[in-house]
């Protein structure tokens, strides 16, 4: 049947289109976020993260949940 030609055609398409976009896509490298008076920054290819209150920085771990104990940036 021609329909389901013309509709395995269209899905095959949208496939690859989106097999190019998923592949494509680079991950971030940095990220920080800025909210209730913190700062996060995460350190690349590491499971640890800095909290900074703009005086004061921690550093954090992903994997163990805790974080070491301020320190004095200024």
């Amino acid at each position: 049947m021609k329909i389901d030609l013309f509709t395995k055609g269209i899905l095959t398409v949208i496939a690859v289109a989106l097999g190019f976009i998923a592949f494509d896509t680079q991950p971030v490298k940095r990220a920080q976020a800025f909210t209730g008076g913190y700062e996060v920054s995460s350190a690349p290819n590491r499971n640890i993260f800095w909290v900074s209150d703009g005086k004061r920085v921690k550093l954090c771990y992903y994997e163990k949940g805790t974080c070491m104990s301020w320190m004095s940036i200024e």
